[in-house]
């Protein structure tokens, strides 16, 4: 009887283990969406790294926005479960 009841607790502390584990795995995880976007074509006049410090620049503000926007082309979402 004492070995059915160490071997159920056993069980019970191992799927506790693996569900911390799986909680743990999870908190871990971070997705992420790449956007491909066209631009008007204005921007051919404006050297690219320029446009890219002023669309990280205005996509960090409170209501994000992004400038030189013409059109959505592509929308991938990705788990990275290397992430901290």
């Amino acid at each position: 009887m004492k070995n059915r009841l160490q071997s159920k607790t056993l069980n019970k502390q191992t799927k506790n283990a693996f569900s911390l584990k799986k909680v743990i795995e999870v908190e871990n995880m971070v997705k992420k969406a790449v956007i491909s976007i066209s631009l008007v074509e204005e921007s051919v006049q404006v050297a690219n790294k320029d446009i890219e410090k002023e669309i990280l620049n205005e996509l960090s503000n409170e209501i994000p926005t992004i400038p030189w926007f013409k059109e959505i082309e592509k929308v991938k979402v990705t788990e990275d479960e290397n992430a901290v």
